[in-house]
């Protein structure tokens, strides 16, 4: 078997590359070498002759991981990050922090053993079909707890590749999600582990919210990592017949809802078990085969849906309260409603036609059980705060206890305090011998009170009570224990009791260290019973609108109860980031009631708790606005977060030799319009798109191909191409230069840059060539002038047959010099073109290439300015087109070619 060096430890692997076994080592060694039975290791050690120290580790002691002790949840702090109910009647509840599955009898609706983890598991499943639960660590390994076994034990099952990002049960096979493939990964496994299918360029929930339909045979979940966010679905062959093109639980096919990045894809994700329709956490409803959105919708948000007797239930929060949904397809209105303490956690699916809703009070789960009424089944009998133990014997050693009953619990939903014991004993207790009863806090074993009553063997038999001046007990799980101690017996030598090892709750039996040797029996018949009072208090609640963000502290959301006259503080942060990629809440303030303040904007808040209050933190939700202008600039707005629904417009601004072309938003094409309004209502990327300025001149030049040669090995031929500007070319060129070339099915560009606008095909951009160039060619500048030319090489085409391409059609573009700058004061105004020219030299204005648009400029002021040359043209041409200007300055070869573009209503 595989066994691997991971830093300082030891893994054992199984012959299918599952982690069975652990070795933690003092220190990180160098290399391994496995020898039969053993595993030796090998380090680095100056002190030994040869600089290498060997150490023996036998195989046998890569042992499998253990879990920690078992945590009592009862009264503990903490949110479920996952619940299911099994076949069984038994609910499960992952505490990721606490390495813990607690676990909650419908029957008896209270907690029972928990079960201890290796870990913390980043998602748990459950499969009714193998009773099996299976749960995904951040190192990829997934293990499986056997419900079927007499003891059931997490083992390993599979590996990913990497950490998972979403599991689920596909009846009796098991999906998951990574992201090692491109874009993310899917996947599916056998109920033993093997692995059946993987599909790449998938999408993943970063809510791992992922919904299984056993009616459609799909998995639905969200794509909510990048835009357009959607619903999604993936056909699974779970059952074999289904999709009869693939194999028993392979991945098939996978659709996405027609509305990318329509608002409204919030998880939860949840499927009607009749395949119908998909509710999501926003309210709107979707119709399961098509994904298509449904017109009608549920009138609030929801934090969870089920569906019980083919009919909808959802609970939200409102007012840090739970209210519970009957909704009535097909318009799906709202029936009735029904309030529940705490805030909204889950709402499952109970069989036959029940319902278990999970909220959060005090920050501890509260479990209610409902019937397709949706009236809450009231849990057994409870427990009577009285003990009594019935007439009989128990066997007394040396310096003991015997506790006479095990611990029992009570629960105290609202605060209360302790007014009184009271203890009856029907036999008279031996000298010295000390009955007590003690109140314990049930989850920290502190005793709350003790009361010790007949402690001398000459007080009559019968009731006896304490009084105690209110002690406060907030809401929680208590014990009762009552137990004798007897001091007044003599002692046997070698006898007395006996503590099990790690046997400390209270409540416990101790046991005889000889129960063979000879006893003294001690007959006793014991009763004792607390009272309690309900306790006048003043509530304070804590909540947030839109919803909770964040948690306060030192109190979270929810109800919490004090003394009146106690000082109170709640703080929150100014900002909270999500996980969600680009949304964060803001802080705008707080509003309180009774004894909070009416209104502040700061992060904290003090105040006297005399009476019921209420403190609302206000947030405001914030999309982060991230914008790009390559070969440009955006005015109106800067990259950071914006408050949701904010309003803003953006204008592009072109860099030199670019114009603006579109916008993208989140990736996708969104106008032409210069001036760009836009809403945020989820994070968007926006990208002005600009693009180069230039002019087909193809008639102004030649070309010519030189130099072909073949690469056997890919069929390409690399041409070297002759560009040369014709001698009597009225244009001069400056950059960039594109070669365009129409492809044929036998001939194709085999790299190219891009596909140019205005023709369609694609181009090759060769601007750094040239410009290599001309510091060379002619008089050196930067310019491509009538009949000098350049050396284009290694132009790379496929071919098709492998033949040097013929008959080829190309064209050659580039800019003309830049547009000149005009300013108007008012319409029908003289523009004004400024230009850096010598006002010495003798300049010639004169018109070119004029468009087919009647009217002429010309030349109507001209005025000299620091170097400076203020030309005013007078725009005698209503039809729109574009006009260039040859400007030539005397004793000099240098022109100056200027572009005017008049378009309707504009200059």
């Amino acid at each position: 078997m595989p066994v691997i060096l991971r830093g300082n430890q030891l893994e054992l692997h199984s012959p299918d590359l599952l982690p069975i076994g652990y070795h933690a080592l003092p220190d990180s060694p160098t290399s391994l070498y496995v020898q039969a039975s053993n595993i030796w290791i090998f380090s680095e050690d100056t002190d030994l002759a040869r600089g290498i120290r060997a150490d023996r580790v036998p195989i046998a002691s890569l042992t499998p991981p253990t879990p920690n002790p078992p945590i009592h949840p009862e009264g503990l702090t903490y949110t479920p990050h996952d619940a299911f109910v099994t076949k069984d009647g038994v609910l499960y509840l992952l505490s990721r922090s606490d390495q813990s599955l607690f676990r909650w009898d419908l029957q008896t609706q209270a907690y029972v053993s928990t079960m201890p983890l290796l870990g913390e598991p980043t998602d748990v499943t459950y499969s009714p079909v193998n009773h099996t639960i299976y749960l995904a660590y951040p190192n990829g390994l997934i293990r499986q707890i056997n419900l079927h076994q007499e003891e059931p034990e997490e083992v390993p099952f599979a590996t990913l590749a990497l950490a998972p990002q979403g599991l689920a049960a596909a009846d009796a096979y098991v999906f998951a999600v990574d992201m090692s493939g491109a874009w993310d990964t899917h996947y599916t496994f056998s109920p033993t582990g093997e692995r059946i299918s993987m599909v790449d360029w998938a999408r993943r929930s970063i809510h791992r919210s992922y919904a299984w339909s056993s009616t459609r045979q799909r998995m639905y979940h969200l794509r909510d990592t990048t835009s357009p966010r959607d619903l999604m679905w993936r056909e699974i062959n779970a059952d074999g017949q289904t999709y009869s093109h693939l194999a028993p639980g392979a991945l098939g096919a996978s659709q996405d809802s027609p509305l990318h990045s329509t608002p409204g894809f919030v998880p939860p994700v949840r499927v009607a078990p009749d395949g119908s329709v998909v509710v999501l956490g926003s309210g709107v409803i979707h119709d399961a085969e098509t994904l298509s959105r449904l017109s009608v919708a549920l009138t609030d948000p929801i934090t969870d849906a089920a569906w019980v007797n083919d009919q909808l239930r959802t609970i939200r929060t409102v007012n840090g309260q739970t209210v519970l949904q009957h909704w009535v397809e097909p318009d799906f209105t709202l029936e009735n409603t029904l309030q529940l303490p705490g805030t909204a956690n889950r709402l499952l699916s109970v069989e036959p036609d029940q319902l278990l809703a999970i909220t959060i009070v005090a920050g501890q789960p509260t479990f209610y059980l409902l019937n397709a009424d949706s009236d809450v089944i009231k849990p057994p009998e409870p427990f009577v705060i009285e003990n009594r133990r019935g007439g009989g014997t128990a066997a007394l050693g040396w310096n003991g206890t015997f506790w006479v009953t095990q611990g029992q619990t009570f629960t105290l939903d609202e605060p209360h305090t302790l007014q009184r014991a009271s203890f009856n004993i029907q036999e008279n207790m031996v000298a010295r011998d000390r009955f007590r009863a003690t109140l314990w806090d049930w989850h920290s074993t502190n005793a709350i009170v003790e009361v010790a009553s007949m402690t001398d063997a000459t007080e009559i038999p019968g009731w006896k009570q304490f009084d105690f001046p209110n002690i406060f007990l907030p809401p929680g799980e208590y014990a009762i224990t009552v137990s004798v101690e007897p001091t007044g017996l003599k002692a046997w030598a070698g006898y007395g009791f006996a503590v099990p090892p790690g046997d400390v709750l209270p409540g416990k039996r101790i046991t005889f260290a000889d129960p063979s040797a000879g006893w003294a029996k001690h007959p006793f018949d014991s009763q004792c019973r607390f009272e309690f009072m309900p306790l006048e208090t003043a509530s304070l609640t804590i909540d947030a609108t839109p919803q909770n963000v964040g948690t306060p502290s030192p109190l979270p959301y929810g109800n919490h109860t004090f003394h009146p006259g106690t000082a109170v503080t709640s703080c929150v942060p100014d900002v909270v980031t999500t996980d969600d990629p680009g949304v964060r809440y803001a802080l705008s303030g707080w509003t309180g009631t009774g004894s909070v303040p009416a209104a502040g904007t700061n992060t904290c808040v003090s105040f006297t708790l005399e009476v019921d209050s209420g403190l609302i933190w206000h947030w405001q939700r914030q999309y982060e606005l991230h914008l790009i202008a390559e070969q440009g600039a955006l005015h109106g707005a800067t990259d950071g977060f914006y408050n949701e629904s904010a309003q803003i417009q953006l204008i592009p601004e072109a860099s030199f030799g670019h114009a603006f072309s579109h916008w993208l938003v989140n990736g996708n094409y969104a106008g032409t319009n210069e001036t760009f309004e836009i809403v945020l209502d989820e994070p968007k990327t926006i990208e002005a798109v600009f693009v180069r300025i230039f002019l087909d001149v193809t008639e102004e030049v030649t070309l010519s191909f030189h130099d072909w040669y073949l690469n056997p090995q890919s069929g390409t031929f690399f041409a070297t191409i002759e560009m040369q500007l014709l001698p009597n070319a009225e244009k001069i060129l400056i950059e960039p230069f594109w070669l365009v070339f129409k492809e044929t099915p036998e001939w194709q560009l085999m790299h190219p840059d891009g596909v140019e606008t205005n023709s369609g095909h694609p181009y090759v951009d060769v601007t750094d060539a040239v410009l290599a160039q001309l510091p060379f060619v002619g008089n050196g500048d930067l310019v491509l002038d009538p009949g000098e030319s350049v050396r284009i090489e290694n132009i790379e085409f496929y071919s098709m047959y492998r033949r040097v391409p013929t008959g080829m059609v190309y064209a050659v573009w580039a800019d003309p010099p830049p547009d000149g700058v005009f300013e108007q004061e008012t319409a029908k105004r003289p523009y004004i073109l400024n230009l850096q020219a010598d006002p010495h030299e003798r300049t010639v204005l004169s018109l070119e290439w004029e468009s087919e648009a009647a009217g002429t400029y010309h030349l109507e002021t001209f005025n000299a300015s620091e170097g400076t040359w203020e030309l005013r043209l007078k725009d005698t041409v209503e039809e729109p087109g574009t006009y260039y200007f040859l400007v030539e300055h005397d004793d000099s070869p240098e022109m100056k070619l200027f572009r005017i573009r008049k378009q309707k209503g504009r200059p």
